[in-house]
């Protein structure tokens, strides 16, 4: 796992454990009142004063007797809320004893996004993309699925595709899913202008967001950031990615939705000059005294990510 994304993955790890021991509580007796509130955090997970650092703790310590957990979380929980520590991997493995599923969440990401940014093929990379697209439409099968036959055709089509491993066909079929569920998109057209107002994340409204058809936009648009980051990496469509990120504004609803902060994602590339950029294996860069394209490795990473940072900045 590449360093580059620690704070991303803590702070979606430090969610699904907030929002685990969440659930919990709902299936317990509260009042009104506070299963509200509960219900509020659950749809904006920035909101403060509703979960407390110590509610969290006292949670924890019911499930684990683990004393250094608890110390843990004193010293250091709402840094790892904040993106400002680090998880250490012992840590991460002493939750995943009590609360299954921490540890996965800590590696892949909300809908694998993670897994997507790091995976170094572009076979594995839309591997994961159908795999996360399939089983959001396997979990709504007899709900939506089973009674709509174009669904009910791609959800055969992407099970053909990945069982079979033909790679050329499932590129084409993302892109005319994605078509499908969000028609009229126009995110492969050129950006021209991005008119947004710097708000809040706690005060984002999310209604204002284009949806996709069939679906909740936050069941499927983690989904839809891997697939433009796919699309930018070996299509070298920054435009795609700088549009989904910054001008359909998915990084705040990231924000929203998993406490992944939205500024982040804003990485300062690597030269191809730095140490840490000749030390990877994993870039092949021809030395012509000009910086390359970077597509692999944690400066692929950093290199995409602020290219489409500076695509939607330029006009502001």
């Amino acid at each position: 796992m590449y360093k580059v994304l620690g704070k991303l993955r803590t702070q979606y790890w430090f969610w699904f454990i907030r929002d685990q021991l969440v659930e919990l509580e709902l299936k317990e007796r509260i009042d009104s009142k506070r299963l509200e509130k509960l219900h509020r955090l659950k749809e904006n997970s920035t909101l403060n004063n509703i979960y407390t650092m110590t509610d969290l703790r006292d949670q924890l310590y019911k499930l684990s007797t683990n004393s250094s957990l608890d110390s843990d979380f004193d010293d250091n929980g709402s840094k790892y809320k904040n993106g400002s520590r680090v998880i250490p991997d012992h840590s991460v493995i002493f939750v995943e004893e009590i609360l299954p599923g921490s540890q996965l969440a800590y590696k892949n990401g909300p809908k694998g996004l993670f897994s997507v940014i790091e995976a170094q093929s572009l076979s594995l990379t839309v591997k994961l993309i159908a795999v996360q697209l399939l089983e959001l439409f396997n979990s709504k099968f007899e709900e939506l699925i089973s009674d709509n036959e174009d669904l009910k055709l791609y959800n055969l089509r992407l099970k053909n595709c990945i069982s079979f491993n033909t790679i050329v066909d499932l590129i084409d079929l993302l892109d005319e899913i994605i078509e499908y569920l969000f028609p009229e998109n126009q995110w492969r057209e050129p950006l021209y202008v991005i008119n947004r107002s710097n708000v809040k994340v706690a005060d984002f409204n999310d209604e204002e967001l284009f949806k996709p058809r069939y679906f909740e936009l936050k069941e499927l648009f983690p989904i839809i950031i891997s697939h433009a980051f796919f699309r930018a990496k070996y299509f070298d469509e920054i435009n795609y990615l700088s549009k989904i990120c910054y001008d359909e504004r998915y990084l705040i609803l990231l924000n929203k939705m998993f406490l992944i902060d939205k500024d982040f994602w804003l990485f300062l590339p690597d030269s191809i000059f730095s140490v840490e950029v000749q030390k990877d294996s994993s870039i092949k860069v021809e030395m012509k005294g000009e910086l390359s394209d970077l597509t692999e490795g944690e400066a692929g990473i950093k290199n995409l990510f602020y290219r489409a940072y500076e695509v939607a900045h330029q006009y502001l």
